[in-house]
């Protein structure tokens, strides 16, 4: 890990700052399957399956139980005993994951209702999200700064996208724009449905089973992408260059970027070209400029 490090969050043992990538000090014999970096604290999944967090715990975002900052990676999260984790995200001060067999848990701040359990508590240890229709596993899930979004499915349906937490500029994209405390149906786009989710910080996007990309949430500097200033409560359609699918995507604060492919139109797929729309000061879109855009810019 590498970049601020006052909480511990780069897990090296220090709080020194690193200019460049420093080893994160490892569970003896363990090796990392993935990894995500949420604000102040950082978490992991090891070759057995097992969570480890670091840095910050003021609101048991390192979900061992306690509140104790951890400057390496020395206490795992308390899953359930034998859960295998295959899916790792973490917002601002808190965490979700899914372990094997569709299952998902969140722990850390609660205020905004981001848990998902049904209160604004924090939770020190993780705690199942078990208030998604019965039947059902989560595929997917994405964490936001306090909200965020899982795809489910079950035998009856596929790609159903729901999100619970801050529900602000209509982040949750349930039509409102009101807080959750457990989780919330997305407006459904007739006919499609998700096979990717990402939220930001104030917005949250998917991709469809047809490579399309819809947004939801603030749009202030345009982070919906399509072609408007106006904040969207329910899924929107980005505004992709014509002939282009989109394959990955990622929210950030106030700015979306997506991998897109250029279709041929006979099966065949060319490129993978990153776009970014949003807020674009800094030079954060990297299309040359400083000013937002409110569609895809490369």
């Amino acid at each position: 890990c590498w970049g601020e490090n006052g909480d511990y969050q780069l897990g090296d043992g220090t709080t020194t700052d690193s200019y460049s990538p420093t080893a994160v000090t490892m569970p003896p014999g363990r090796t990392a399957l993935a990894i995500s970096a949420g604000d102040y604290s950082s978490c992991m999944i090891l070759d057995d399956g097992s969570v480890y967090c670091w840095g910050d715990n003021s609101y048991g975002q390192l979900g061992d139980g306690t509140t104790t900052d951890r400057g390496t990676a020395d206490t795992p999260v308390n899953l359930p005993s034998g859960s295998s984790a295959i899916a790792i995200t973490s917002g601002a001060q808190f965490s979700c994951a899914i372990i094997e067999g569709g299952t998902a848990y969140c722990w850390g701040r609660g205020d905004s209702g981001q848990i998902g359990v049904g209160n604004t508590a924090d939770q020190h240890n993780p705690v199942e999200l078990d208030m998604f229709p019965a039947g059902s596993t989560v595929s997917a899930i994405h964490s936001g700064s306090w909200h965020a979004c899982a795809i489910i499915h079950d035998q009856d349906m596929y790609g159903d996208i729901y999100c619970w937490g801050a529900g602000g500029e209509g982040r949750l994209g349930d039509g409102d724009t009101g807080d959750h405390q457990t989780p919330v149906g997305v407006g459904v786009v007739t006919g499609k449905t998700a096979i990717s989710i990402t939220a930001g910080t104030y917005q949250s996007c998917a991709i469809m089973d047809d490579y399309t990309a819809y947004c939801w949430g603030s749009n202030d500097d345009g982070p919906i992408g399509d072609g408007t200033n106006v904040d969207r409560t329910s899924p929107t359609e980005v505004a992709l260059p014509t002939g282009f699918l989109a394959t990955g995507i990622s929210g950030g604060n106030n700015r979306v970027c997506a991998t897109l492919v250029s279709d041929s139109g006979d099966g065949e797929y060319y490129g993978a070209t990153p776009y970014c729309w949003g807020e674009g000061g800094s030079g954060k879109l990297g299309n040359g400029l400083t000013s937002y855009s409110n569609t895809p810019s490369k």
